[in-house]
């Protein structure tokens, strides 16, 4: 309770963030937040410093224009609509004034990365990746770039030659062995014949050689094997007692070469020429992928796929040592930076770049990626933030800015989390996971099971009644797991589950609602329709039923009176009046997949605690910034201080989980706003006030356990 407590604080104090101005009583009375937020406060055109105790909101932003538009994020771009596409994993987005240019918001960096292999003249990481690409970074992990993404199949191993500026790689399922330029550019061919599973790759530059394992599964089916680094002149080293080869990595100045087999669970070595073949780790390894070497210590580090770890040992294989053991899954390949002390991986089943110091200690995420499955997605407006929740191999529910800037994970509790819905008034969010509802906090805290579908029903799409406080979902049927579809709703402690629809429908999915007019609609790519229904399940009707394929996303405009669908069938995303009239096109270009989809005009308005009527939930910093914009004859300006103080002093004591001595002080607030009314605040001014205080106290009040007050 005390957790759930404290992030509902946070709700409450809010945060510094740049949004629009608003119109009150025909003046512009500032931002909500603040077009000067934190320590500044807006007077005429300038932004002044407020005291040093206000100061403590957030660092100095100075904005010396007003610009007039309901949330800044969307109306600086205009109606936007944005959807989830996890056949190419992206979250898209397109404008609705006609342009229709699709633009990619966020999209997957790491699909399932294999080799990797360092530049540290350039200061860069290389890697393959499964999704058929190779890519790379600087050492950090910052600036990503694609190189090659065409030709490739299942990209394994690769190897630098970074003074000739060339790469090489091995392709196991093309049966290739390629180069390029370090840039990505002219691919060429150098092994295309004679190979089965091309696997470990290294070069020998002084002699001019390239090496290579084959890795043929079974007992004496491997090899490994060189040639020129164009490709002529390919010899057999070692063709024997072989299981399935994989990494390799050379020690040129001792004169030799070192592989794991993966079949017969060894770390062996040979003379460069493949005589003298030993065994060096032939117990406390089970599956040995790749190698890399620290000859300066006498040191070789492997990684095992099976058993999640990176090891160590001596180079003639004594001592062998687990170094990292944690939070490691696939991981496959391995570069070591012996100067700096480091070691890199790649992690293929979380689509990692991590690197640590090479005793295991202080790892670090160089390169990862914010989406696998990309499924349900709403907005909060006001804070110009997007939520999803991730079904793929993430499995999880993040978010970020409108723009697909600074992204957060915010749970990795979720099974399978699909639909996605934003009780921001409430400060919950509340997502479907395989057989359940479940809800956590806007940051991802405290999850928790709401309620369950019908036995061997999966819920999919999802929708909140914030006013009545029901949830709403759509269980479409499948033939292995139930034969019958359903719309469901109950109460948002998951009491009070209701069937409301189950007659006419086949693979319902998204679902949306219009509660002012007593309505819900929905997408059933099953039957190809879109329907609607009174909120209780009467009345269904049949809304759009033809020139549809698989009706998938929708999205509800109630003010202008329409509906947004997506529909992955056809490739595209449409709209019609909300009685399904006036079909009409709104992208029909760049799109493969689209499916759960959101508009960026329509914020939904926090019922009941939202005193200026801008659809974003009152908070202490919204108070306060709202005082520090209001003009001189609206608020004298020997009240901005004393209002302020009182603003403050909630805030500590919200943050100390005080609740009643932050309603103390909001008291204390109002009392002094109803002292002051008509005479230093202005009667429109204090009704504002007075107003958006009430919120604020009801909001903590009701973030008290049952039966406790002040």
């Amino acid at each position: 309770m005390y957790m759930l407590l404290i992030s509902y604080f946070a709700l409450l104090v809010g945060t510094c963030r740049s949004a629009a101005t608003r119109v009150v009583v025909g003046r512009v009375y500032g931002s909500r937040p603040g077009t000067c937020c934190a320590a500044w406060a807006k007077d005429q055109t300038s932004c002044r410093q407020l005291s040093r105790r206000h100061r403590r909101r957030g660092p100095r932003i100075a904005v010396t224009t007003l610009i007039l538009a309901h949330l800044a994020p969307a109306a600086a771009r205009g109606a936007e609509i944005y959807w989830t596409d996890p056949v190419r994993v992206k979250i898209q987005r397109s404008d609705l004034g006609g342009t229709t240019v699709v633009e990619d918001v966020l999209e997957r960096v790491l699909g399932s990365p294999r080799g990797l292999a360092l530049d540290m003249v350039a200061g860069k990481v290389y890697w393959t990746d499964l999704t058929s690409k190779i890519q790379r970074a600087n050492l950090d992990g910052s600036n990503v770039e694609d190189l090659v993404t065409i030709g490739l199949s299942y990209p394994r191993a690769i190897a630098l030659d970074p003074f000739s500026g060339k790469m090489y790689w091995t392709d196991s399922d093309t049966r290739k062995i390629q180069r390029a330029n370090l840039d990505g550019s002219a691919v060429e061919d150098l092994v295309t014949t004679g190979l089965s599973i091309p696997s470990g790759i290294a070069l020998h530059l002084s002699s001019g050689k390239m090496y290579w394992t084959d890795q043929v599964f079974g007992p004496g089916s491997g090899r490994i094997q060189r040639a020129n680094l164009d490709g002529s002149n390919v010899e057999d080293l070692v063709a024997s007692d072989l299981g399935s080869p994989a990494g390799l990595v050379l020690d040129v100045d001792s004169g030799k070469m070192y592989w794991t087999d993966t079949w017969t669970h060894k770390i062996q070595r040979a003379n460069l020429d493949g005589s003298e073949v030993e065994d060096l780790v032939t117990t406390d390894v089970f599956t040995p992928i790749d190698l890399a070497l620290d000859p300066a210590s006498g040191k070789m580090y492997w990684t095992d796929w099976v058993e999640d770890k990176i090891q160590r040992a001596n180079l003639d294989g004594s001592d062998v040592e687990d170094v990292l053991t944690t939070d490691l899954h696939q991981i496959v390949g391995i570069d070591i930076d012996a100067a700096a002390g480091k070691m890199y991986w790649t992690d293929a089943l979380t689509a990692k770049i991590q690197r640590a110091n090479l005793d295991g200690s202080n790892v670090e995420d160089l390169v990862t990626s914010p989406l696998f499955g990309p499924a349900g997605l709403a907005f909060d407006l006001c804070a110009g933030k997007m939520y999803w929740a991730d079904a793929g191999r993430g499995r999880r529910i993040e978010r970020a800015d409108l723009d697909g800037s600074n992204v957060e994970i915010l749970t990795t509790d979720p099974v399978t989390p699909i639909g996605l819905a934003l009780d921001l008034a409430g400060g919950k969010m509340y997502w479907t996971d395989l057989h359940r509802i479940r809800r956590a906090e806007l940051d991802g805290s405290n999850v928790e099971n709401v309620a369950e579908s019908a036995p061997r029903r999966r819920p999919l799409g999802l929708a909140l009644d914030t006013h009545a406080g029901k949830i709403y979902w759509t269980e479409p049927r499948s033939a292995r797991i139930s034969p019958e579809s359903a719309i469901v709703r109950s109460n948002f402690d998951g009491s009070n589950v209701e069937t409301l629809v189950t007659t006419g429908l086949l693979s319902p999915a998204a679902i949306a609602l219009e509660p002012v007019a007593g309505k819900m609609y929905w997408a059933d790519y099953g039957t190809g329709k879109i329907q609607r229904s009174n909120l209780d399940g009467s009345g269904v009707e049949d809304l759009v039923t033809t020139g549809l394929s698989t009706p998938y996303g929708l999205a509800l405009d109630g003010p202008a009176g329409k509906m947004y669908w997506s529909d992955p069938g056809n490739d595209k995303i449409q709209r019609a009046n909300l009685d399904g009239s006036d079909v009409e096109d709104v992208v029909t270009t760049g799109l493969v997949d689209p499916r759960f989809i959101a508009l960026t005009h329509v914020e939904p308005v926090a019922i009941g605690r939202d005193a200026d009527g801008d659809g974003c939930v009152d908070t202490l910093d919204g108070l306060a910034d709202l005082i520090a914009n209001l003009p001189a004859d609206d608020l004298a300006r020997q009240m901005r201080n004393p209002l302020t103080s009182k603003i403050d002093d909630a805030a500590d004591a919200v943050a100390t989980g005080d609740i009643c001595g932050a309603v103390a002080a909001i008291e204390a607030f109002t009392n002094q706003v109803r002292a002051q009314r008509g005479k230093k605040i202005a009667d429109a001014t204090a009704d504002l006030l007075l107003a958006y205080a009430d919120n604020l106290i009801a909001g903590l009040l009701a973030s008290l356990p049952s039966g406790v007050g002040c």
